[in-house]
């Protein structure tokens, strides 16, 4: 994703807590702005492709993390028996809730990433769309999704690269100050960061997470270990 895709945060988005800082969607319209519109179309169906490569076709407890309006939900872990959808806004979890209903087959959960609300080792699998770029400290966010899968868990991860051509570019042209190679998260607006590929990886792996080879879009498809 191109730095142009990221909504950016103001002030009031932005909270401090004892953990690091959030960005939040509260009271934000991004669904209906960023989704609903249709502008996003082609995003959307490679997400889809994406996900119906990666993600098993049944499962037991899927963990959703940054789950938003749940504009994933539905149409993508359709095999899975029951998922918990994740967010720290309320307001698009109550927007997921009308969407998707009260069946028992989902469950709304508010919480901070950074501080998950379940037990060790609960989860068949995991996704996080769209949430890493948001994150200030990648590491501790992904301990605690670690933490909370169990053995032989799936875990599906989009992030924002910042080696892409766009940044590449603008780079060489001598119209970006940071540099697209390097291994730190760029930060290009407040809580809106870029990652290098490399750095992903080693994180994952330092966390457990066991890396598998993939023909999809997404950049990243891992399992617990």
């Amino acid at each position: 994703m191109k730095d142009s895709d990221k909504p950016a945060a103001t002030t009031s988005d932005i909270h401090q807590e004892e953990t690091p800082q959030v960005c939040s969607y509260e009271g934000s319209d991004y669904q209906e702005v960023f989704w609903d519109t249709g502008e996003r179309r082609y995003e959307d169906a490679v997400e889809e492709v994406a996900l119906k490569r990666l993600m098993p076709k049944q499962g037991k407890l899927l963990l959703e993390l940054g789950a938003g309006a749940g504009r994933n939900t539905p149409p993508r872990y359709a095999g899975w028996e029951r998922i918990v959808l994740l967010d720290y806004s309320r307001t698009q979890l109550l927007q997921a809730r009308e969407r998707l209903g009260d069946s028992s087959r989902y469950v709304y959960v508010t919480a901070d990433i950074y501080k998950l609300p379940f037990v060790s080792g609960l989860f068949d699998g995991a996704t996080m769309i769209r949430t890493l770029h948001h994150l200030s400290d990648a590491n501790s966010a992904l301990a605690n999704v670690r933490r909370v899968l169990g053995e032989d868990a799936v875990f599906v991860l989009e992030f924002a690269n910042k080696r892409n051509l766009k940044a590449i570019a603008r780079y060489l042209l001598g119209k970006q100050k940071w540099n697209p190679f390097t291994k730190e998260q760029v930060e290009f607006v407040a809580l809106n960061y870029n990652f290098h590929p490399k750095t992903v990886r080693k994180l994952l792996k330092e966390n457990q997470f066991a890396l598998k080879k993939n023909s999809s879009p997404y950049p990243i498809f891992a399992s617990t270990r």
